[in-house]
């Protein structure tokens, strides 16, 4: 069970160590998700006769909303395509799955930061359904003391707003918290934003230009704690890992 936050505030953990608070993504960063939407979604497509290669949804859909991808799938569907029918496969192949477990070393990060007075921030392009549906075998989201999801902004993931809004509920500038992503469109909000970020790769290594601007590229979350630990000894931290 995971510790709570709720007798965390959040002005008297203003920190003069790094990070000042941790802002966590969802699906791919907590949670081993992203191969079961794969599945999720191929098998929804083949229902329908549409195919959908793991280079499109490597490339298309990951860290997209839903809507996002359901515009992607109508443009492959092309004139004519029944939307309506996809989402009605896609919802019966959700019903066919559990909910995908934690990553490595998400569980031990969440109590490790909560130990070290860390406020946690999800920041996720997931709803407020996806998110209560994920954390239901793990505890629940007792452990964020601020939560953004896809309801509460205009513009998600790429755009900064999910973590410009994190920030603000936190009272923190961007350039205090710390971001952890798993995808180039998660690790593009967080720096849009300013905040300084750690991308763990899911699916995908990021690219070139992801991976110089990134604070640190790992492998698993599992480094995190350590990695933390290690820019906390350094009286600047501008060094970048991989």
């Amino acid at each position: 069970m995971l510790e709570q936050a709720s007798d965390l505030s959040v002005g008297n953990c203003f920190m003069t160590l790094f990070p000042s608070a941790l802002l966590l993504d969802m699906d791919g960063t907590l949670f081993d998700s992203e191969p079961l939407h794969k599945r999720i979604w191929q098998e929804a497509a083949r229902a329908c006769s549409l195919p959908l290669s793991d280079e499109v949804y490597h490339r298309s859909f990951v860290g997209s909303t839903l809507s996002g991808c359901l515009e992607i799938i109508q443009r492959l569907g092309g004139p004519g395509f029944n939307l309506k029918h996809f989402a009605a496969q896609l919802t019966a192949s959700q019903r066919t799955h559990a909910t995908p477990p934690f990553k490595p070393g998400a569980r031990a990060l969440l109590d490790w930061a909560l130990h070290e007075k860390i406020p946690l921030a999800l920041v996720t392009s997931g709803t407020r359904d996806s998110v209560q549906a994920n954390f239901a075998r793990e505890g629940g989201t007792a452990a964020f003391v601020v939560q953004v999801t896809l309801e509460d902004v205009l513009h998600p993931k790429p755009a900064p707003d999910p973590y410009l809004l994190a920030c603000r509920k936190l009272g923190l500038a961007p350039q205090e918290t710390l971001a952890v992503e798993d995808s180039a469109t998660g690790a593009t909000a967080a720096l849009t934003a300013g905040c300084q970020t750690v991308i763990i790769p899911d699916l995908l290594p990021p690219a070139p230009p992801l991976h110089q601007r990134a604070s640190a590229v790992l492998a698993s979350l599992e480094e995190l704690p350590d990695w933390i630990g290690r820019q906390r000894k350094q009286p600047a931290r501008d060094q970048k890992e991989v």
